[in-house]
This record gives structure tokens, sequence and C-alpha cells, in this order.
């Protein structure tokens, strides 16, 4: 089937909404075919809409075709760029770090599975202890502030500490993940989520909610972008 989208899209005389629809479904297809150049120069504002509206498919997709070890290195770029968040929360904890730095070993053939699973379990161990933790303190908080509550709006403060665990979770679940799509989706929302923390728990109606949105969705968006090009350039490298 993808050899009849790769002719159909490859033909210098395929319809040009033809070759959009199908570009929609097929990035790579369309980026190697002679009408690229040519269309994306003449609608330019078209490929990038293109490219918003389909990009965690497409990750997912450039993914899936890198060879195993590429995956790995991928999985383990996308991970790394999430690691400060937490490790601003948990500077004494490297365990995350380890289980990173052994993923790109294992790809790299330098150790077992066996041997990076126990670093992944390592990390693993430790995120969990660090949401409990995290989670008593937050409950401990919010019930020694509980007496305040109804005399004033609700604690800003103690709403940007959840936003910021559930940011330091996602950027956890990318050191342990197991395959590179899921690991880059949680490294996006940990770095989203970090940046534009307290945004969206600061919203008190559906319209502000709305507006909170779209710094959350930027951000993750500018993440996915990095994560599409770095797809790229592991693909390009395979095919020299």
């Amino acid at each position: 089937m993808r050899t009849i989208i790769a002719a159909n899209i490859s033909d210098p005389e395929c319809p040009t909404e033809e070759w959009w629809r199908l570009a929609a479904e097929h990035p790579f297809e369309a980026m190697a075919s002679p009408l690229y150049p040519l269309l994306t120069l003449e609608s330019p504002e078209r490929w990038v809409q293109l490219e918003r509206d389909n990009l965690e498919e497409w990750i997912d997709d450039a993914a899936n075709r890198l060879l195993y070890n590429n995956q790995h290195l991928f999985a383990a770029d996308c991970a790394e760029r999430a690691l400060p968040i937490y490790e601003a929360q948990h500077p004494n904890d490297k365990r995350p770090r380890e289980a990173i730095v052994a993923r790109r070993s294992y790809a790299l053939d330098e150790i077992t599975r066996r041997e990076w699973e126990a670093y992944i379990d390592a990390a693993a161990d430790a995120t969990e202890m660090a949401k409990h933790a995290s989670m008593a303190a937050l409950r401990a908080a919010e019930s020694n502030d509980a007496h305040s509550r109804a005399l004033r709006s609700l604690d800003l403060t103690l709403r940007e500490k959840r936003s910021l665990l559930a940011a330091v979770h996602a950027a956890a679940k990318a050191a342990t993940g197991e395959q590179a799509r899921y690991t880059a989706r949680s490294a996006a929302d940990a770095v989203a989520g970090a940046a534009t923390q307290g945004a969206l728990d600061h919203a008190n109606s559906v319209g502000a909610y709305v507006h909170s949105l779209a710094p959350f969705l930027a951000s993750r968006y500018e993440e996915r972008q990095w994560q599409w090009r770095k797809t790229q350039e592991y693909l390009r490298e395979e095919a020299t």
C-alpha cells in the first residue's frame, strides 16, 4: 500500500489537491516527491498548517521508521530534554539520568538489555518514591492552609505545585519509557507543563481556561517540532 501511495505522490502529474491530501498521511513520501519543492514554495503556509495538524502522527510514524538502536537514541534525546525538570525538584537523585545514559549505552551495544532494564527499574523506584513524597507534602500543605480557604481565593502557590508535580512526573515517565513515541510524548508534556506551570490551574472560567491553554499548546508544539526535526536527522543518517 505504501508503495502505491509513494508512486502516486511521486508522479509529477499528481493533481495538486490529491498531493496535499496524500501528504497529510504520508509526509515522508511527500517530501521525497518532485512536487514537494514546487508546491511548498507556492504555498508554504499550507505545509506549515499541515505539519501543525498532523505532527503527533508524523512523529509516531517517524519513530516507527527508525532503526531499533536509533529509536532508543531518539527516546534518550527526548527524555534528556525533560530531565532538568525532575532534577530541579530532586537534585540528589541521579537515577533517571543514569537510566537515560544506560539507554544510550544499550543502543550502542555497550551494555545488555538486562543491564539497561536494571537502570530503568531503579529510576522507576526513584520516581515512585518522589511521587509519594511530593503528594504527601502537597496534601499536608493543603490541609494546613484549609482553615483560611474560606476567607480568600484558592492558594495559587499550591495550584502551581500541582502543575509542576505533573510536569515532574511526565519527565520521570519519559526517562523510564519503553517505546520511543510514548517517551517523546511524555517529554513534550513535561517540557510544556513546566514552561507554563500554573497557567491552566489559574483559570476560573471556560474562557479563561481556553486562553490559558494557548501557551501550553504553543510550548508543547515547539517541543514536538524539535522532536520531528530530530527524527528526520536520524532518518537522513540511516539513508546515507
